[in-house]
C-alpha cells in the first residue's frame, strides 16, 4: 500500500485495498481513508462522498485510535518521538504500529494532502465531543485508546 502511495499509483492501492477488506493494519485502513479523502475533496470523483470517506475513517480509528491522534496532532507527536523510524513489523492495533506508520513516509502523504489532517482532527474532535450525524459512526468509546494501551500493558505484563 505504502509503495503505491509514494508512487502516485493511487488506482493499484484502491484495488489492493478493496482485495484487503478484512485486513485490519494501519497500513491498509489509513492508507484507504487517505485515498477516498483525496478521491472525495481534493479529486471530486463520482461515487466518492464524505460518507464514504468518513467510515472508512472510522473503520481505521476502530483498529487503531493511536493512529488517528498520531494524524491529527502530528506537530505535536514529532516533538516528542524519538527513533520512531526505528520501529517495525510492530504488533496489530499497538501505540508502536501508530508509530511505525506515522513515523514511515506515508506521513508525507497526509501532511502533502491539502486538508486531509485538519479534516481528521475535526472527524475527531465531533466524536469526541458527541456531536453525530457524520464521522462515519464514530464514537468517543471508539477512539478509547486508554483501554486498548491497559489490555496491552497486561499482555505485556503477563
Amino acid at each position: 500500500m505504502r509503495l503505491y502511495l509514494e508512487a502516485n499509483r493511487p488506482d493499484a492501492a484502491r484495488r489492493l485495498w478493496e482485495r484487503c477488506e478484512g485486513d485490519v493494519s494501519v497500513w491498509i485502513r489509513y492508507s484507504a481513508a487517505l485515498l477516498e479523502f483525496v478521491s472525495w475533496r481534493v479529486l471530486g470523483e463520482d461515487g466518492s462522498t464524505r460518507e464514504t470517506a468518513e467510515g472508512l475513517l472510522a473503520r481505521a480509528v476502530r483498529a487503531n485510535p493511536f493512529c488517528a491522534f498520531y494524524i491529527a496532532f502530528h506537530g505535536t507527536f514529532e516533538e516528542v518521538v524519538e527513533f520512531g523510524d526505528e520501529v517495525e513489523d510492530a504488533e496489530e492495533g499497538s501505540v508502536e504500529e501508530a508509530v511505525e506508520y506515522c513515523g514511515s513516509e506515508v506521513m508525507g502523504c497526509w501532511v502533502g494532502t491539502e486538508g486531509a489532517v485538519e479534516w481528521v482532527r475535526r472527524v475527531l474532535i465531533r466524536a469526541w465531543n458527541g456531536i453525530s450525524g457524520r464521522n462515519g459512526g464514530l464514537t468517543r468509546g471508539d477512539m478509547d485508546w486508554e483501554e486498548k494501551l491497559k489490555k496491552r500493558m497486561e499482555v505485556q505484563h503477563s
